[in-house]
């Protein structure tokens, strides 16, 4: 895997497009803290993430969308994972960019 986004905000910041702009195909996106509204099933961000990515790897970070009340409402294309899950990710990235304003 060459690299691991993580995506810290919504779709109605800039980050979003950014960032769904700057995915190679080899990558890999992580939605965190109020990124997991990205992975609402049916939801504009969903569908657009769904609409650029394909079905590349998506995943979506647990205890942030437990946290959030939005767990049970990802999409089905997107993994949730745990922190170390997370951590794992990272080990197997070449790099990690960060989408955070």
């Amino acid at each position: 895997m060459e690299k691991l986004h993580t995506l810290n905000k919504t779709n109605l910041s800039a980050c979003f497009k950014l960032c769904l702009a700057a995915i190679g195909p080899e990558d890999r996106l992580l939605l965190i803290e109020d990124g997991v509204f990205c992975g609402i099933k049916g939801s504009a961000a969903c569908e657009e993430i769904t609409a650029t990515l394909g079905t590349q790897q998506v995943f979506c970070l647990q205890e942030d969308a437990m946290a959030r009340g939005v767990a049970d409402k990802q999409a089905d294309f997107i993994c949730l994972i745990d922190y170390d899950q997370f951590v794992s990710l990272t080990e197997e990235s070449k790099t990690v960019v960060s989408w955070h304003s």
